[in-house]
Protein backbone atom coordinates (compact mmCIF):
# COMPACT_ATOMS: atom_id res chain seq x y z
CA UNK A 1 0.00 0.00 0.00
CA UNK A 2 2.82 2.37 0.82
CA UNK A 3 4.23 2.06 -2.67
CA UNK A 4 0.86 2.98 -4.14
CA UNK A 5 0.71 6.01 -1.85
CA UNK A 6 4.08 7.19 -3.12
CA UNK A 7 5.92 6.58 0.15
CA UNK A 8 9.65 6.06 0.26
CA UNK A 9 11.15 2.72 1.23
CA UNK A 10 12.07 4.14 4.65
CA UNK A 11 8.50 5.34 5.26
CA UNK A 12 7.12 1.95 4.24
CA UNK A 13 9.45 0.14 6.65
CA UNK A 14 8.46 2.52 9.44
CA UNK A 15 4.75 1.97 8.75
CA UNK A 16 5.27 -1.80 8.84
CA UNK A 17 7.18 -1.49 12.12
CA UNK A 18 4.37 0.60 13.64
CA UNK A 19 1.28 -1.23 12.35
CA UNK A 20 2.28 -4.87 11.79
CA UNK A 21 2.35 -6.08 15.38
CA UNK A 22 -0.76 -4.10 16.29
CA UNK A 23 -2.72 -5.93 13.60
CA UNK A 24 -1.19 -9.33 14.42
CA UNK A 25 -2.02 -8.94 18.14
CA UNK A 26 -5.58 -7.88 17.33
CA UNK A 27 -6.01 -10.90 15.08
CA UNK A 28 -4.63 -13.24 17.72
CA UNK A 29 -7.17 -11.84 20.19
CA UNK A 30 -10.14 -11.89 17.83
CA UNK A 31 -10.01 -15.10 15.82
CA UNK A 32 -9.54 -17.66 18.62
CA UNK A 33 -12.47 -16.07 20.43
CA UNK A 34 -14.57 -16.15 17.25
CA UNK A 35 -13.70 -19.82 16.74
CA UNK A 36 -14.60 -20.66 20.32
CA UNK A 37 -17.97 -18.93 20.02
CA UNK A 38 -18.67 -20.44 16.61
CA UNK A 39 -18.00 -24.00 17.67
CA UNK A 40 -19.71 -23.82 21.07
CA UNK A 41 -22.66 -21.43 20.78
CA UNK A 42 -23.58 -20.97 17.11
CA UNK A 43 -25.67 -23.67 15.41
CA UNK A 44 -23.97 -25.40 12.47
CA UNK A 45 -26.31 -23.87 9.90
CA UNK A 46 -25.40 -20.32 11.04
CA UNK A 47 -21.63 -20.68 11.47
CA UNK A 48 -20.77 -19.55 7.97
CA UNK A 49 -22.92 -16.44 8.26
CA UNK A 50 -21.53 -15.45 11.66
CA UNK A 51 -17.94 -16.12 10.58
CA UNK A 52 -18.42 -14.04 7.45
CA UNK A 53 -19.95 -11.15 9.40
CA UNK A 54 -16.96 -11.13 11.74
CA UNK A 55 -14.72 -11.27 8.67
CA UNK A 56 -16.40 -8.16 7.25
CA UNK A 57 -15.78 -6.39 10.54
CA UNK A 58 -12.15 -7.52 10.46
CA UNK A 59 -11.78 -6.18 6.93
CA UNK A 60 -13.16 -2.81 8.04
CA UNK A 61 -10.68 -2.75 10.93
CA UNK A 62 -7.79 -3.50 8.56
CA UNK A 63 -8.94 -0.74 6.22
CA UNK A 64 -9.08 1.75 9.07
CA UNK A 65 -5.58 0.79 10.23
CA UNK A 66 -4.25 1.15 6.67
CA UNK A 67 -5.95 4.52 6.21
CA UNK A 68 -4.64 5.87 9.52
CA UNK A 69 -1.05 4.87 8.75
Amino acid sequence: MGGLKGLSEREIREAIRNDFWVVIKAGLRLWPLVSLVLFTLVPVKNRLLVGNLVGVGWGIYLSLVAAAG
